[in-house]
């Protein structure tokens, strides 16, 4: 939920509170008619791990109520986890929650507290067994009692004579060279060697994997740097370079030379070898144990035993994940937020959950998951992170790779199988079917955007080459790549069945777990890639396929009418224009399709204006664009449009400062306050996000500002001159001054008011409303986004807005600050941080309760509209009981269309609104604010005047009408 993103973040805790409850849980009704008697259910153990209780109650609740989103094979692996020693559950669990990777024996040894080394041993050949055989080895010898057998071999093992020939140990055996070695040669034992690109068939028909399935690379690279220079020194190898990718580089290269060691060593076929008596060799080695493979041998030997958890399971892990957690997006941790509660690191409301049926069937679902990925894919190549697992190394050309989905529609690198059925072995050679299905996994695009990608572009659009920079041009480019290849067919097929099956619509608050909805973001990220390549015409075009729908994401649509908009208004004249030099159109050919561009923007516009979905944030951005266009068209007065969008402007302030030279500010966005403690953090958007870290409630010193590399953010002088400071924090510092207010503030933007009406509805937000919480520990009921959060709870709501008006307001806010405070119990919207008790009980009373009334019914209303674009400042004054909301605008800033709508929202309530412009003291700006000044003064009084003579002439034709009143009864 990453960048300005409005989605939900949802966790949870642990299912059960306490042992009778989990008690109830395992005890709790028989079993169904018809449900298969072997679940996968877990046991409760008196001193067992959290991460292995929290894990086992989520596979018990899910199994209880959603076991059809699991397929028969996860039900299996689900069954093998229950039957496993407590110490490979434990080993599991762990190993799954980190990256995918090997992990040696040695890394190993951080749980000896939790398992012991015993443990440790039991886990490690228990995990690798097959998932039949760990469901049916509970019937027979226990792994423990395996274990002791097998420390006694070894100890008898190590009695036999060895010799270590290249790394490879060979059991010492008497040889009579004066054989013909034409002849079949003797078997020698043998090596496994992998396979360097994995052919084994991806499945859950085992957990586990050890050292034996490691390859070349994988061996190599979790080597440590001193284990691979005591490699280097063994094979007598020569490397250029000292670190470690060039040894590994210069070992890859030795053993690639190096030819079959038995090869080189078999003499010639007619020779005969002169008679020897006994040497200790084998000469019988395959001809497939080459250098490469006696290379991974040796790295093996270094590294000890390791194990790998199969990638399987790690997607069976975050599928659970999603599942019960309700997940938006593809988890980087699983189960984070149940650990961090079990672990006291938060608190969730106190909430009555019920589990409803979000996904009717396991396609359903699947196809939900498929668009997270994707959403991954995109949001990796846009934020230019590639997660690779861990010992992985990036192959040459990586800065042309990212992780992006592989299936049989992606025809990017692997062949495509047409849709059909791929049959493959697993690990016990049994052939099943494999079901085309997207996965993580480094793809080089190379062959598609060129060795060094350069951008091609059309011969019209030589004109509008992108002024971007090559590493978001490139990644613009793989966005477009992937809508071309998988994500456009994917989206016409969610639109074709969504359109047959509308009738039967679901709940509004549940559409965001269709994949369509998922898909509608990411389509919205192919039109910016568009914008960002200027390929103008192409972005239209989805843009059009978005709005066509009316299924997903319907408050964005006011977003995409403004945009298609801009582009139908400006940038495809200019490319027009750019044709018509470039093809030698005629004037005439020009002017028809210019013309009949603006009749499609007209016409679009009136459709943007009637939609019942476009926000009223965007309704003065389009009625504006709507006049212009109207009036270029030279359309009569009588056909245009009534259209009428007044909003109240805030109070015009101009502040003239030093601006500090050849700096910008880097430091936290919210500015330190002034007259208060020092601003911790950084603002939140309207939901409260994974990875915020709380500040404390004590008063600090304010600290001055660390100045970094250029970031674009203008860096100003104090009003002092001592120091430096953001533009917030100038503003604050004109407003402390007694001659402009004597204002105590911070830097606030939207948390403020979300804050507020977090603790004053409280107990109405987390109300017991059917449908609203899914999981024990949401931080937000799911239809905070919707309309129907205010009608489900009108009467609720009501009363606390007439509590509000009578001036109950202190006393609601005390009642649940006292109550969630010292916890810091999470809840949509509130930082605990944003202020301390007493301020805010401050900032509330001068407020005041009708202001506060206004303000929170429109939260109730729409909240995710509301919760962005209140003013950058907020200022009070406790003595006057006085408010104020401050925008701050640095040079050639403007205030943004939401921010407008607050204006005017804050101005109706009855509070005071300032635009606060800073700029840099000069003679220029001086006289320019002066003149704008006095041209301002100039049309107040003009319009002064004007409505004075109107006036006047009112009440000269009222006194007219009512003389000839007069006169007419006189007659009468």
């Amino acid at each position: 939920m990453n960048n300005a993103s409005t989605q939900f973040v949802f966790g949870t805790q642990r299912i059960v509170e306490t042992a009778d409850e989990l008690a109830n849980l395992i005890d709790g009704p028989p079993i169904k008619a018809g449900r298969k008697p072997e679940v996968p259910r877990f046991q409760s153990r008196n001193e067992q791990s959290p991460y292995v209780s929290v894990f086992e109650d989520i596979a018990n609740q899910i199994y209880d109520f959603e076991s059809n989103l699991l397929s028969k094979e996860e039900e299996n692996a689900l069954v093998a986890f229950r039957r496993l020693e407590y110490p490979s559950r434990y080993i599991l669990i762990r190993l799954g929650c980190r990256k995918p990777g090997w992990h040696t024996r040695r890394s190993l040894s951080k749980y000896v507290s939790e398992v012991g080394e015993c443990g440790i041993n039991i886990a490690v050949k228990e995990l690798c067994m097959p998932v039949s055989e760990i469901i049916k080895h509970s019937d027979g010898v226990s792994v423990k009692e395996e274990v002791k057998v097998e420390v006694k071999m070894e100890v008898k093992a190590e009695m036999k004579t060895e010799v270590d020939i290249q790394g490879v140990k060979v059991e010492r055996e008497v040889i009579d060279l004066t054989e013909d070695l034409d002849d079949e040669p003797k078997t020698c034992p043998s090596l496994h060697i992998p396979s360097s690109s994995p052919s084994e068939l991806r499945s859950l028909s085992y957990l586990c994997e050890d050292e034996a399935h490691m390859t070349l690379d994988e061996a190599l690279a979790r080597l440590s740097v001193d284990e691979v220079k005591s490699l280097v020194k063994d094979c007598k190898v020569k490397a250029r370079l000292s670190t470690k990718d060039g040894l590994i580089q210069a070992l890859k290269r030795h053993a690639h030379s190096q030819g079959n060691l038995s090869t080189m060593m078999r003499p010639h076929a007619k020779q005969r070898s002169p008679r020897q008596t006994q040497l200790s060799f084998c000469p019988g080695a395959s001809s497939s144990i080459t250098q490469e493979a006696r290379l991974q041998h040796m790295a093996v030997q270094k590294l000890g035993s390791c194990l790998r958890v199969n990638p399987e399971f790690h997607n069976l892990l975050q599928r659970l994940d999603i599942i019960f957690y309700r997940s938006t997006s593809i988890p980087e941790t699983v189960f984070l937020n149940s650990f961090l509660t079990v672990f006291k690191k938060r608190v969730y409301p106190a909430v009555t959950s019920a589990r409803s049926t979000i996904w009717p069937t396991r396609d359903a679902y699947l196809d939900y998951e498929e668009g997270l990925k994707l959403q991954a894919i995109f949001d990796s190549i846009l934020e230019d992170t590639i997660v690779k697992p861990k010992g992985s190394i990036i192959p040459v050309g990586s800065n042309t790779q990212f992780r992006m989905p592989t299936s049989s529609q992606t025809k990017l690198v692997k062949e495509s199988i047409n849709g059909a059925v791929k049959m493959e072995q697993d690990r016990q050679g049994n052939e099943v079917t494999v079901k085309p299905e997207y996965d993580f996994e480094m793809v080089d695009l190379s062959t598609i955007l060129g060795p060094e990608f350069r951008l091609e572009f059309d011969e019209d659009d030589q004109d509008s080459q992108p002024k971007a920079s090559l590493e978001k041009c490139t990644a613009a480019a793989r966005v477009v790549a992937i809508y071309d290849a998988v994500l456009k067919s994917k989206w016409d097929f969610c639109i074709s069945v969504t359109n047959d099956k509308f009738e039967e619509s679901r709940e509004p608050s549940l559409q965001r777990f269709e994949q369509g909805y998922v898909l509608a973001r990411l389509i919205w990220k192919v039109t910016e890639a568009y914008a960002l390549l200027h390929k103008y015409e192409k972005e239209l075009e989805v843009l059009q396929s978005l709005l066509a729908q009316k299924f997903w994401r319907q408050a964005k649509r006011g977003k995409w009418y403004e945009r298609r908009a801009l582009v139908q208004d400006h940038h495809l004249p200019k490319l027009y224009r750019s044709r018509a030099e470039r093809n030698g159109w005629s004037k005439q050919h020009l002017l028809d399709k210019t013309y009949n561009l603006s009749i499609e923007l007209r016409e679009g516009l009136y459709e943007a204006m009637e939609d019942t979905d476009t926000h009223r944030v965007y309704h003065k951005s389009l009625v504006k664009r709507l006049t212009k266009v109207e009036s270029r068209m030279k359309v009569s007065v009588d056909d245009r449009h009534t259209y009428d969008v007044q909003l109240q402007d805030a109070n015009d302030i101009c502040v003239f400062a030093h601006r500090a030279q050849n700096a910008t500010w880097t430091g936290e966005r919210s500015a330190p306050r002034w007259k208060a403690r020092a601003k911790e953090g950084i603002i939140t958007n309207w939901l409260v996000r994974d990875g915020f870290a709380y500040a404390s409630d004590e008063s600090e010193e304010v600290e001055e500002p660390v100045l970094k590399p250029p970031s674009g953010k203008s860096v100003w002088k104090t009003l002092d001159g001592s120091s430096t400071c953001n533009v917030e924090t100038r503003a604050l510092q004109h407003y402390a001054q007694e001659q402009y207010g004597g204002f105590q503030g911070f830097h606030s933007e939207t948390c403020i008011l979300t804050t507020i009406f977090g603790l004053l509805f409280w107990d109405i937000i987390f109300a017991d409303i059917p449908g609203a919480f899914e999981t024990p520990y949401q931080i937000a009921p799911l239809d905070l986004v919707e309309d129907s959060f205010y009608y489900a709870r009108k009467e609720l709501i009501k009363s606390r807005l007439k509590e509000l008006k009578d001036g109950d307001a202190l006393k609601i806010l005390d009642r649940h600050d006292k109550l969630y405070r010292e916890s810091k119990t999470w809840c949509v919207g509130v930082r605990w941080d944003v202020c301390g008790k007493d301020e805010l009980a401050e900032i509330v009373e001068c407020i005041g309760g009708e202001t506060l009334e206004v303000i929170c019914e429109l939260f109730c209303h729409d909240y995710p509209a509301r919760a962005s674009g209140v003013p950058d400042l907020i200022l009070w004054k406790h003595e006057e009981r006085k408010c104020k909301f401050v925008e701050v605008k640095g040079p050639g800033d403007r205030a943004r269309d939401n921010q407008t709508l607050w204006f005017d929202t804050l101005l109706g309530a009855g509070l005071d609104v300032d635009l606060c412009r800073v700029l840099e003291e000069n003679t220029k700006n001086v006289n320019a604010e002066k003149e704008k000044r006095d041209q301002r003064i100039a049309r107040e009084e003009k319009a002064r005047i004007k409505q004075e003579k109107t006036a006047k002439g009112t009440k000269l034709e009222q006194r007219k009408r009512r003389k000839a009143k007069r006169e007419e009864f006189s007659r009468t």
